[in-house]
Formats: C-alpha cells, sequence, structure tokens
C-alpha cells in the first residue's frame, strides 16, 4: 500500500529483502591459506663463531668464580659516602675519628681512601699529623697492612734461646718506592720507633746476660746459661739507594754485633776470675822491694812482691862502661841485662817461656826510670836504690802494670763468647780430669776449669 507522495520502486532484478536476510544468517566460507615456506634452520651456536674481528669469544657466567664482598666493600659500594665521611674528619682538631674509620676497611677501600684524601689537597698535612703522634701513627699503618694495602715483614724469634731469652725482631712496614712521598716518610718514622724500641730491649737483655755471667760459680754455670745472641741488621724493606741519596735515609735501622763487645768482656773478664788472673785491660800497682847481698861478681837477691817472696842468685861482670849481669830465681824466671853508659836493658823470659824487656834510665846515684813491655803486660815506674855497706844494697820499686790477653789464649777467644760455648766432649761426658791429656787440661784450664770446679754445672 502507498501512501499519498509516496512513490515505490522494486526491481524485478533485485533480491528481496527477506532473500538477502536470509542469506546473511548463512556461515561465510574462507579462502584456503597458501602453503607454507620451508626456511632453514637457525645454528644459535655458529652465531658465537661468526663474530666481528677482534670481538671476543663468548664466555658464559660462572657465578661460582665471583668474587666474595666483605662488608666494608658493600657498604662502600652502596654509599661512598662512608668514606668521604671518613675523609672529612681530619678538618677535626683530632685525628682519632679519622684513625677509627681505618679499622675493618678492605684493601680496595683503603687505597680509594688514600686516593679521596689525596684529592682533598690535605694528604701531606694529615701525613705529617700522623708522623708527630706515635701512638696514632702505628694504628693507622696497622689498619693499613691489616687491609692488605700494605705490606710487612714477619717478627723474628731466636730458634734457639739459652735461660735469658733475647726480644723478638719487630714487625716492619714495606716502604714501597711506589707509595706516595709523604705515606712514605711516616712509614720511616714509625720503621725506626720500632727498631730503636727493639734496641732498648736488647740492651736489657746484654744487662741480663752479662750479669748472670758475672754471678756464675764455675765454668759449668755459665755454659749452662748459653750462647750471647748476636742479631743480625734490622733493614728497612723497601728502601732503594736513591732513598739514601736524596732522602738521607739508611737501609740499616740497626748497627753490626750489637752488645757483642760487652759480652765478650764479660765473659773474658769472668774466666780471667776463675783462672786467678789479673782481668785483660786491667791495671795493677807495681810494686817490689828487695835486699840484694854481694860477694865480689856474685850476688844474691830477697825480693818480696804482689806474687810473694823468691831467692834470686846471679853474676855480674864489669868493664869500663860496659856491665853484663845474669841471674835465675826461685820462681823460674832467667834474666840477662846490660847497661851501657847508664842506659840498662834486661830481658827476663819466665818458666813458660814468654819474655819481658824491660829498658831503665838512670837519673841519679840512687834513682832509676823503667819501662817493661811483655807479651801479655807493660807498664813502667821508678826504681830506686840505698847501700847499706859495699856489700848490701836495699832496692824497691813503684809503678803500674797494664795486663792484656795471653797469647795462648787467641785460638780459644777467636769467636768469642761463641768459641767458649762451642764442643766440650770431655765435660759433656765428664771424663775425669786426670784422665785426659795434658793439652786437653791445659785448653780446659784456660776456659776457666780446675779438677775442683771440672764436676760443677
Amino acid at each position: 500500500m502507498s501512501g499519498p507522495g509516496r512513490v515505490s520502486h522494486r526491481s524485478t532484478n533485485s533480491p528481496s529483502a527477506e532473500s538477502t536476510e536470509s542469506a546473511a544468517l548463512q556461515p561465510s566460507k574462507k579462502a584456503p591459506a597458501p602453503p607454507p615456506v620451508e626456511r632453514p634452520a637457525t645454528n644459535t651456536v655458529a652465531r658465537h663463531d661468526e663474530r666481528r674481528p677482534f670481538e671476543p669469544p663468548h664466555v658464559p657466567l660462572d657465578m661460582n668464580d665471583l668474587p666474595a664482598l666483605s662488608a666494608a666493600e658493600l657498604q662502600a659500594g652502596n654509599n661512598r659516602g662512608y668514606l668521604l665521611e671518613v675523609v672529612g674528619r681530619t678538618a677535626n682538631d683530632t685525628l682519632d675519628g679519622f684513625v677509627s674509620g681505618t679499622r675493618n676497611l678492605s684493601k680496595r677501600d683503603f687505597r680509594e681512601l688514600v686516593e679521596l684524601l689525596r684529592d682533598s689537597d690535605r694528604f701531606g698535612e694529615v701525613m705529617k699529623r700522623l708522623e708527630s703522634d706515635p701512638r696514632l701513627r702505628a694504628d693507622f699503618l696497622t689498619a693499613a697492612v691489616q687491609s692488605g694495602y700494605l705490606g710487612a715483614t714477619p717478627a723474628r724469634v731466636q730458634a734457639k734461646p739459652g735461660v735469658i731469652a733475647p726480644p723478638e725482631q719487630p714487625a716492619l712496614v714495606k716502604n714501597d718506592p711506589l707509595l706516595p712521598q709523604e705515606l712514605r716518610s711516616l712509614i720511616h718514622a714509625e720503621n725506626k720507633q720500632l727498631a730503636a724500641a727493639y734496641l732498648t730491649a736488647f740492651d736489657r737483655y746484654t744487662d741480663a746476660w752479662c750479669a748472670a755471667v758475672a754471678a756464675a760459680a764455675t765454668p759449668g754455670a755459665i755454659r749452662t746459661l748459653g750462647d750471647f745472641s748476636t742479631p743480625p741488621t734490622l733493614y728497612e724493606p723497601g728502601v732503594t739507594d736513591t732513598d739514601l741519596k736524596w732522602n738521607g735515609w739508611s737501609q740499616g735501622l740497626t748497627g753490626t754485633s750489637r752488645g757483642v763487645p760487652r759480652a765478650s768482656k764479660a765473659l773474658s773478664d769472668k774466666l780471667s776470675d776463675l783462672r786467678g788472673e789479673a782481668r785483660a785491660g786491667s791495671y795493677s800497682l807495681d810494686l817490689q822491694g828487695g835486699v840484694k847481698l854481694k860477694a865480689g861478681p856474685a850476688w844474691a837477691k830477697q825480693t818480696v812482691d804482689t806474687k810473694g817472696t823468691a831467692t834470686e842468685i846471679g853474676v855480674k861482670v864489669e868493664a869500663p862502661w860496659v856491665e853484663l849481669s845474669r841471674s835465675t830465681d826461685s820462681r823460674g824466671n832467667h834474666t840477662t841485662s846490660v847497661t851501657v853508659a847508664g842506659v840498662t836493658t834486661e830481658r827476663t823470659v819466665d818458666a813458660n817461656g814468654k819474655a819481658k824487656d824491660t829498658f831503665q834510665v838512670k837519673m841519679n846515684e840512687n834513682l832509676s826510670v823503667y819501662s817493661s813491655v811483655g807479651e801479655v803486660n807493660f807498664g813502667g815506674g821508678l826504681k830506686g836504690t840505698a847501700k847499706l855497706s859495699d856489700n848490701v844494697e836495699l832496692s824497691a820499686k813503684v809503678g803500674f802494670k797494664a795486663h792484656g790477653i795471653p797469647r795462648e789464649y787467641y785460638q780459644d777467644i777467636g769467636s768469642a763468647p761463641s768459641g767458649f760455648f762451642g764442643p766440650m766432649p770431655e765435660f759433656e761426658q765428664q771424663v775425669s780430669w786426670q784422665s785426659m791429656p795434658a793439652e786437653r787440661r791445659d785448653w780446659y784450664a784456660r776456659q776457666g776449669f780446675n779438677p775442683q770446679n771440672w764436676s760443677v754445672r
């Protein structure tokens, strides 16, 4: 039905509305998919071999090979401000805070701390202040060594100490030439202080050893003390010839053979006491009095001196300007003297073959000046004479005598004090004194032994 004014156009060739709606409800048909294109397989391993020139080879990351981080490294890695804070503490009046902040740092942290301090332009000032404070200087370098930033030599002790043990040789900080000069000066000051403290302790050890030797009653007791410890020279590690030239440093912080002269003297004196002889290097009075009886060219003289009483018998031949005299006394001394124009030359050889020469110059009829030189002793003084009659003459001698070391002892003390502590097989095995050959008894006698103290330790 059509209303007025509306014109309906319907084409006979167009599908109807019903047919169009019905077709929309039917399922649509898709076009067929194109056939798949075959691609070559990808070689995931070969792509690493096809790298650019100079490209390093691929290495898988092994988590087990990663370095372990310390607590300080984690702290510094997470917050670098910690090290900056430690550096900032150097602006305070004291450096206690700065030094305490260096404790327990790793080697990397300590190196970075030093670099930060150098960047702050306060490095030289801080090192100088630390150098002037022995306690803080030692604490700072201890922390640096413990962190691994600085190296140090190990402390050394005597391998076989005796009854009195020597002090331990200190550990010294390595003064590496690659370190900043300000830090090297700090290390040098600390090493010198350590060496000085060691020498003080070693001098106390020397005092104790010498006192023990002096108090020993027998040679066996001295051997029980053990040999004196001779320390090697302490050398500062890292110091070079350049340091000697430009810094005025010395590689040797201590002298050689510290205490050896004192120990040798103490042992020599004690052995002289045990032998009943005057100590080497000592002085004594040379006193003598005598009565001389003449009977023509022959004469006899009785003398008294520090060794006791001796009788001397001799003969004198006189000629113009020359007098010749020869005598022998009860101690086995043989004396020959020649007098020319008031000057007398006299040679005395004792029972052991030791010779002594005496030179005497006559000042007046009753007074002469003399000097004597022997293999062991030398001395000098005045001689006086007084004639009671033509056949009786009194004499007196006043002077001094210096005592040396007998020649036969040279082989014994060539390495003293070590020579005394060398092999003594007969003493260790306690061979009887009388059963030893005479030369061995003489050798032991020079060491202060005798039949009475031979078996006493």
